[in-house]
């Protein structure tokens, strides 16, 4: 038997190959998690959050915050707040021992290559780490919903956010654009309007509210 965690890309290449041997497999296929930050939300909260997600291991864990959908009009408060917290809390990953590595040259590389050709705004980070390999815990405002680094879950330290205006956006994104993701985390006003409509409009292996990792 073959039991696999990882990629739904990866996996139907696993399934495949099991196939053709009859061999049976079991396969555990996360897509990229979203955190929503509705115009509800404390901004400087889901930041912490957020980077609490995100950082351990320098993201490479299945169910950290793969990327964030956040309403206009917190995305200023929000992106304050976690330029504030990587530096407080990782000083910018000045050395590995703030915070780990990556596991190898090559995801390491992957990485530099996913901040290339976004079309999105770095608004911290080094936005050369294509060219020069020098990755540091990255924000990118509105990539491309087509480039690479939206179409691959991340594992790394890289912050995508996407802005919108109206809930239903971030629901058809998560619903109609992704892979169905292992969780899907929510910052805004307990129980309200929104978090009801993203709880029933959308499929996840898990709902965090206000939270994440947990």
């Amino acid at each position: 038997m073959i039991v696999f965690t990882g990629s739904t890309e990866k996996g139907k290449l696993v399934a495949q190959s099991a196939a053709r041997n009859l061999v049976p497999c079991v396969l555990e296929l996360g897509g990229k998690s979203p955190a929503i930050i509705d115009e509800t939300a404390n901004a400087s909260l889901a930041a912490k959050k957020v980077l609490f997600g995100k950082m351990p291991n320098l993201g490479q864990v299945c169910i950290s915050p793969d990327y964030v959908l956040c309403h206009k009009s917190k995305l200023n408060d929000f992106v304050d707040a976690l330029k504030k917290n990587i530096v407080e809390s990782y000083k910018d990953c000045i050395s590995p021992e703030d915070s780990g590595k990556i596991v190898n040259e090559f995801h390491y590389k992957r990485l530099c290559n996913l901040l290339k050709d976004h079309g999105g705004e770095v608004v911290h980070g080094d936005k050369d780490a294509a060219t020069n390999f020098n990755l540091k815990p990255t924000i990118v405002i509105n990539p491309r919903k087509d480039c690479q680094l939206m179409k691959e879950e991340i594992f790394g330290p890289i912050f995508p956010i996407l802005t919108y205006t109206d809930i239903k956006e971030a629901v058809s994104y998560i619903s109609e654009e992704q892979e169905k993701p292992l969780v899907v985390y929510y910052f805004g006003k307990t129980n309200n309007k929104n978090q009801k409509i993203i709880e029933s409009q959308t499929s996840s292996g898990t709902f965090v509210v206000n939270d994440t990792i947990y």
